[in-house]
């Protein structure tokens, strides 16, 4: 679980919509209701630590484990150039959830004017293509939904950068892991990286278009050893290890009587 009550909280913050601000003080409510009623031998795995302790605030006689977002190392075997004057980037995820909605309008709206010019930008992901084909004319992004898992190594072994536009999030994003565990580099805002650290030198983080534009038109790619340094980043949080890590306190879980 993310801590939902700081997903409403963004959401209300986020909105102009008085019904949706109403939801989210619902929402808000309700999740409160369920947390405070699971039972005493209830095992709440959350995806950060920040969640974590913030869910212990609620409960703390819960058991409470970090089960952070894993991935499956799969290292592209292709890179593309960097000295090309045009860069591909692209954005993966879920097309119907609220995050990416505000997180790719924020994109057209701050990102992609200073982009534009030499950037091909690639909208991945599983949901209703229809939502996404106006957003994608309009700024000539190509959109590619429901692909096997095939044909997304193929699109992204081709890919000069992950971007993560994020304006507001919790827990931590699978997209990001992905793209580590791939070995592509990412350029994100500070929410989109949330609920990891140590972060890999492949990884660049600020909130300025400019910044954004700087590093994607830069010749210089990532060299060997910040790509062994990402996969590396990535084998830490690899499904095998994480659950091995995580699995001898689930099952040594005392049960309450």
């Amino acid at each position: 679980h993310n801590f939902e009550l700081s997903y409403w909280d963004n959401f209300k913050c986020h909105s102009n919509s008085a019904i949706e601000k109403k939801i989210c003080e619902y929402s808000s409510k309700r999740t409160e209701s369920i947390v405070s009623q699971l039972p005493k031998n209830t095992i709440f795995l959350h995806v950060s630590k920040e969640d974590s302790v913030k869910y212990e605030r609620y409960r703390p006689d819960l058991t409470h484990i970090v089960l952070p977002n894993g991935c499956t190392i799969n290292p592209r075997n292709a890179f593309p150039s960097y000295l090309n004057s045009r860069k591909s980037i692209y954005f993966l995820g879920s097309l119907g959830l609220y995050a990416t909605k505000k997180s790719l309008s924020y994109f057209s709206d701050c990102f992609w004017p200073l982009l534009c010019d030499f950037c091909d930008f690639y909208l991945i992901g599983s949901g209703n293509k229809q939502m996404w084909d106006k957003t994608c004319r309009k700024n000539g992004w190509e959109l590619l939904v429901n692909v096997s898992d095939k044909v997304l190594d193929d699109i992204t072994s081709r890919m000069h950068y992950c971007v993560l536009p994020f304006n507001f999030a919790s827990g931590s994003k699978l997209k990001f892991i992905d793209a580590c565990a791939r070995g592509i580099p990412v350029i994100s805002t500070p929410p989109g990286v949330c609920g990891f650290s140590n972060l890999p030198p492949t990884v660049r983080i600020s909130e300025n278009p400019s910044d954004w534009a700087s590093w994607i038109s830069s010749p210089e790619g990532p060299t060997e050893a910040e790509i062994s340094a990402c996969l590396g980043f990535a084998k830490e949080y690899s499904w095998d290890n994480l659950v091995a890590r995580v699995w001898p306190q689930i099952v040594n879980h005392p049960p309450v009587p």
